[in-house]
């Protein structure tokens, strides 16, 4: 199983809980111990730095300074197509204002912002690689009749000893 699997497995676990019995449910849950014990060891690799952290807040200090406001007074947001990708910007009243002062908040905070976007290529290359863990399989036949098809589908995928 690769590091990115993890999530969607751990999302068919969380969904396979609601089901009651006991044999099934026993692995199933401790499992889920174990998948999210490597969830957090992962994440944890995502930390942002408190220098970061200090870029974040001004930068959003920036937005809600210059960004045009609703009716409640907060940061309007606008969707555009990038590369054939909704993707949503804050709408900016005084762009050459808040260019100026984002422009040197960037230089502050140069090496930091370098560092963060070197942390997030190398998880994005770690979701990729191998992880061991150990999955406790069960036989099909434990899997109880009433499971929805999406949570059999990742079950079925991770844990679930098919017959031959």
């Amino acid at each position: 199983m690769i590091n990115e699997n993890l999530y969607e497995f751990k999302k068919g676990l969380e969904n396979a809980k609601k089901y009651k019995n006991k044999k099934y449910l026993k692995p199933v849950l401790k499992n889920l111990r174990e998948v999210q014990a490597e969830i957090d060891i992962f994440e944890e690799t995502m930390k942002q730095s408190e220098k970061y952290t200090a870029f974040e807040n001004k930068r959003n200090d920036l937005i809600r300074k210059y960004a045009v406001k609703d009716e409640n007074g907060n940061p309007k947001s606008k969707t555009q197509k990038v590369n054939g990708q909704e993707m949503a910007f804050f709408d900016i009243e005084d762009t050459n204002c808040f260019n100026e002062e984002i422009n040197i908040l960037q230089e502050e905070y140069k090496i930091d912002i370098e560092e963060r976007e070197i942390q997030v290529n190398n998880y994005n290359e770690e979701l990729k690689e191998e992880v061991e863990i150990n999955i406790i399989k069960i036989d099909d036949d434990l899997v109880p009749d009433d499971i929805d098809g999406e949570t059999y589908e990742i079950l079925l995928k991770y844990m679930i000893i098919e017959e031959e």
